[in-house]
């Protein structure tokens, strides 16, 4: 019984160890506070975006100080443009946008645009002006538009509350 003891404890102390997580010390997560409730969103370029169920103030930006610098972030009237600035493609920084009163996305680029969680929204109308990748889990109704130039493939699932 002793042994068998002692071998669950040493097992339990192993994989203890191996279970915690290292921290990355590049890894950084930068808040901006935006002056009004984001309503439409723009995304430029090679930019990955998580939308937030939440109606919030608030845009989170994680990464390395690196990725973060080159994302810009700007706010005006309620339309929040994301862009990202790197010359070499896409950016390993994520944008975490509050999305509860979002009702239009206009993506540029090769951006990425997905859901934390499924949001509350009536109607989201995106608008797709390059080869971007959505994942937008809602409630209500996505409806998907692309300029002339793009072809796009949506797929629909009804979600049920």
């Amino acid at each position: 019984m002793k042994k068998l003891i002692i071998c669950v404890l040493a097992f339990a102390a192993a994989t203890n160890g191996f279970a915690g997580t290292k921290k990355d010390p590049n890894h950084v997560n930068r808040s901006l506070h935006t002056a009004s409730y984001i309503h439409s969103l723009v995304v430029n370029g090679n930019t990955s975006v998580v939308l937030v169920n939440e109606v919030s103030k608030q845009i989170s930006i994680e990464g390395s100080e690196d990725m973060i610098n080159q994302v810009e972030v700007k706010e005006e009237n309620g339309q929040l443009t994301i862009t990202n600035t790197s010359k070499k493609g896409r950016t390993a920084a994520i944008v975490y946008v509050p999305a509860a009163l979002i009702s239009h996305i206009h993506m540029n680029g090769n951006g990425a645009v997905s859901t934390m969680e499924t949001l509350d929204n009536k109607n989201i109308d995106v608008l797709v002006n390059g080869d971007c990748k959505l994942w937008i889990k809602t409630y209500g109704t996505v409806t998907v538009d692309a300029m002339p130039d793009f072809d796009y493939t949506y797929v629909s699932k009804k979600i049920k509350p």
